[in-house]
């Protein structure tokens, strides 16, 4: 044992005369009231912070049940919401959503799936069980968004203390990047990465329960099952899990100067393999068919950097996504938290202390992942939502660690000094309210309001299109900017109409002319005004100058080419318009 192992010295002397009868004290400790307090005390800190993050997270659909999020948002929306309406299982996507993505994947060929389709079976099932088609899923995002509150919870809980746990959690709940991609909708990815804690507390079970030669294979079963699990979700979380499970064998192997796979545990981990390959090889094809992710030439000073370049990604992320005082206020007390939970774990270097490092070096390895596999930082910059779980925990455990190393050396009760951490925790989950709440309940009553989400009218027009056109229709959708670019702020809104309608809803001009599954596709014009007479019959405000002239370009591009008595559908400042097939061509 390192003789800087504190906490396992402290939690051994006491035991140190009971000779071979510690599992039997053990097994009797469970059942003392203390032990009972515990779990009495767990089971009030978990169903407070569901109820919390539920009321919070839930925000933006309390008063209005219409969906939002980014345009891949509405595609995973699309594919469950096709299971369910269809009741069918899905092995190549539909035309509407298929179009969307045409020719993606080059080994399976057009129209077949992007992500396997665990996630959109979740969907379909939430339809199904809430009888509604929107807000079901949206309580699904919202409730799988969390998780990784619980995860971290669990594993803090079970590696440190309850009261750390209550901390880092607590912290979570108004974590502004697992926000931001909860209402961007990129739900996949961020359920695949916020249940990673879980994974690689399997395998640390197992690994720390191998050198210490009471091997319990269970838990490697369990790893490869929850591998698998991440894999069907999305290949990133996946990483993120596998990467912290090779840092923390390293460093197992270089405490203990043995590797994990000799004698007959080579049997578990060839049985481990396999039970991960029946999960994850019928899908190997949806990822290795994607296109090359590659990006610019990498900048290999980031090296040194542990974050992203926040004004690399300034077009695609927000600044209070990308950097560490938009994620961690007040950095000024949440660093130096850090740093002391950091000291603490390479001071002790326990199995546990290891894990928490490995985690370190897993989050760096996938914030980095531009370097070595030569994808873009802005798929780098998509895991930064990994990273607050972890820095909440090392933050957390700068917290407790140290005053409960400082209890151990003062004559008190273990109530009392139960008590003291809990009180400390306490007032620390105040401060975190205090300094988040406002912000968090701001940025999620105000995402997504008025015409920066689809809209009633959009609603009614997609209902429309369902009822009125055809199935392989291919609907190009104008709505503002210029004639030829949708908006950034209106492309999402466009993709939702599309979801709604289940009809392919394009910008244009679209990239489909010499496509041949638009051979006998029935091709349609919409006409979308509504959001910019919404901007120009509103209180003056500085989008209106932009708004009139997008409105005359618009105009001026459908009486060149259209008559309004020709429409076929005219309300609410939306005319659509049908253009025979020949004719387009």
């Amino acid at each position: 044992m390192n003789k800087l192992d504190m906490s396992e010295t402290l939690e051994r002397k006491p035991f140190a005369s009971a000779g071979g009868k510690l599992p039997a004290f053990l097994s009797m400790l469970k059942n003392t009231p203390r032990a009972k307090a515990r779990g009495v005390l767990d089971i009030i800190a978990l169903a407070a912070l569901f109820i919390l993050a539920f009321s919070v997270w839930t925000i933006p659909f309390q008063q209005d049940e219409r969906p939002f999020g980014e345009g891949d948002s509405a595609w995973h929306f699309s594919i469950g919401d096709y299971i369910a309406q269809n009741d069918v299982p899905v092995w190549r996507l539909p035309y509407y959503v298929g179009m969307w993505y045409y020719g993606y994947n080059s080994i399976l060929g057009p129209f077949a799936p992007e992500y396997p389709p665990s996630n959109h079976y979740n969907y379909a099932l939430m339809q199904l069980s809430g009888g509604e088609r929107f807000v079901p899923v949206l309580i699904y995002r919202a409730v799988a968004s969390f998780l990784g509150i619980f995860a971290v919870y669990f594993v803090i809980s079970k590696l440190y203390n309850s009261s750390a746990a209550l901390i880092a959690a607590s912290a979570l709940v108004f974590s502004v990047r697992e926000q931001m991609i909860y209402l961007w909708g990129q739900q996949p990815t961020l359920v695949s990465v916020v249940i990673s804690p879980i994974t690689f507390y399997a395998f640390y079970r197992y690994l720390d329960a191998y050198y210490k030669k009471e091997p319990k294979p269970v838990y490697l079963y369990i790893t490869a099952f929850l591998l698998g699990s991440q894999y069907l979700l999305h290949i990133q979380g996946f990483t993120l899990s596998a990467l912290v499970i090779a840092a923390f064998t390293v460093l197992m192997y270089v405490r203990h100067r043995r590797l994990p796979i000799l004698g007959e545990k080579k049997k578990h981990i060839a049985l481990t393999a396999v039970l991960f390959l029946a999960i994850a090889a019928p899908f190997f094809l949806i990822y290795l068919g994607a296109p090359d992710l590659g990006g610019s030439s990498p900048d290999y000073s980031r090296v040194w950097k542990w974050n992203v370049d926040p004004q690399l990604l300034s077009q695609s992320y927000p600044a209070v996504y990308t950097t560490f005082s938009g994620e961690y206020p007040p950095a000024w007390v949440i660093l130096p938290l850090m740093f002391i939970g950091i000291a603490f774990l390479l001071a002790r270097r326990s199995s546990r202390d290891l894990l928490m490092l490995a985690w370190i070096i897993g989050i760096y390895l996938v914030l980095h992942v531009d370097l070595y596999l030569g994808v873009s930082q802005e798929r780098s910059a998509r895991l930064l939502i990994a990273e607050p779980a972890l820095f909440y925990s090392l933050m957390a455990i700068g917290i407790i660690m140290p005053l409960q190393f400082i209890l151990s050396h003062v004559k008190l009760p273990q109530v009392a000094k139960a008590s003291a951490k809990f009180a400390v925790a306490l007032i620390a989950v105040a401060l975190i309210f205090n300094a988040s709440a406002e912000t968090t309940k701001a940025t999620l009553s105000g995402s997504y309001q008025g015409i920066f989400r689809i809209t009633p009218a959009q609603s009614e027009l997609a209902g429309w299109l369902h009822d009125s056109v055809e199935e392989n229709a291919y609907i190009y959708y104008l709505a503002g900017s210029d004639p030829y670019k949708i908006g950034n702020w209106q492309y999402p809104k466009m993709r939702w109409v599309l979801a709604s309608s289940q009809r392919h809803v394009a910008s244009f001009p679209g990239r489909i002319t010499d496509n041949p599954d638009t051979r006998n596709s029935d091709f349609y014009f919409v006409f979308d005004y509504s959001d910019l007479a919404a901007i120009l019959g509103s209180q003056p405000n500085n989008l209106q100058p932009a708004a009139g002239q997008s409105a005359q370009m618009l105009q001026q591009f459908e009486s060149g080419h259209f008559a309004p008595e020709d429409a076929l559908y005219n309300q609410n400042n939306i005319r659509v318009y049908e253009v025979e097939a020949e004719n387009f061509r």
